[in-house]
């Protein structure tokens, strides 16, 4: 199976991010809806690193698993991206009803911000703008 490429990834993020912007300026949208974009923006953008790097990574939301795989390929994220990992749970506890957890207003604009350092990262690690 293939990864696709790392543009394609890239793409997805800023989709992801976008409907997260987007998402956070609209009432209707449920916080925990804008905080699972986020999420994902971050999730895509670690696994367009990954593909460029040729390296495989296993079908996971651990953005610290996949963290880790870019440093065993010689990435290091700047310093205070790798708090995305705490971001993990918003990949799946926040995509359907139940949640239990209501997210504060707060947590859901970090989580949007940490999805914008890590695309502008990415970005930058990849050379394109």
């Amino acid at each position: 199976m293939s990864n696709g490429d790392a543009p394609e990834w890239v793409r997805h993020a800023e989709a992801d991010l976008r409907y997260a912007q987007l998402g956070r300026t609209e009432p209707g949208i449920l916080l925990n809806l804008v905080a699972f974009h986020a999420q994902q923006a971050i999730e895509k953008a670690l696994k367009a690193l990954l593909v460029a790097d040729q390296v495989d990574f296993p079908r996971t939301h651990d953005l610290g698993e996949l963290l880790a795989l870019l440093g065993q390929a010689g990435r290091r994220c700047p310093a205070g991206l790798e708090q995305v990992e705490e971001l993990t749970p918003l990949a799946v506890q926040t995509r359907y009803p139940g949640f239990d957890d209501p997210l504060e207003e707060s947590e859901v604009d970090e989580a949007i911000r940490l999805a914008n350092e890590t695309l502008a990262w990415v970005k930058g690690e990849l050379g394109s703008t």
